[in-house]
């Protein structure tokens, strides 16, 4: 799974730009559309680095890929402070919706590691593309789950500075 550079709309047909960083996927499961097209489901297993692309006639884009690695938070920076943390930034933004509330708690008393629930949470949260393909890009798992909390806090969002007239 790769996301294809901005300005590619008018450049589809002809492969346009992606990221040097993806996911690797496996293929869950798959539905024909009427006009031919694919509805599939994937889940990510392993951040990868695009080496380069190999040319073929297949109706898809294959690459040669190297495995990134993902660096896990040490425990002596209190992982379990930070899952709650994270709940604590992301909880509340499921206020009025009890069943996804119910869900995403649910994963943060899980025994997920940090990491994975971190990618979990940053995939299913609404928020701009350049930022998720950023955490996606990023292997230290510290450095992920900070940058999310940041996003999601109240405390940890910078407000937009107003007018001055100086």
């Amino acid at each position: 799974m790769v996301l294809l550079r901005p300005g590619w709309e008018p450049h589809y047909d002809d492969e346009p730009e992606i990221y040097p960083v993806a996911c690797l996927g496996e293929l869950l499961d798959h539905e024909r559309l009427p006009d031919g097209r694919y509805d599939l489901l994937l889940r990510g297993t392993q951040r990868i680095r695009i080496l380069h692309e190999i040319e073929d006639d297949k109706r898809f884009r294959s690459a040669h890929y190297e495995a990134m690695p993902n660096l896990p938070a040490p425990e002596t920076l209190g992982v379990p402070d930070l899952r709650k943390r994270m709940a604590e930034a992301i909880l509340p933004h499921f206020a009025n919706n009890p069943s996804a509330r119910d869900q995403i708690t649910s994963l943060f008393e899980s025994e997920l590691p940090l990491g994975s629930l971190c990618d979990i949470v940053s995939f299913s949260m609404p928020m701009p593309l350049d930022f998720k393909q950023r955490l996606l890009e990023e292997p230290r798992t510290l450095s992920r789950v900070i940058s999310l909390i940041e996003y999601w806090h109240p405390q940890g969002r910078r407000p937009t500075p107003g007018f001055s007239a100086n």
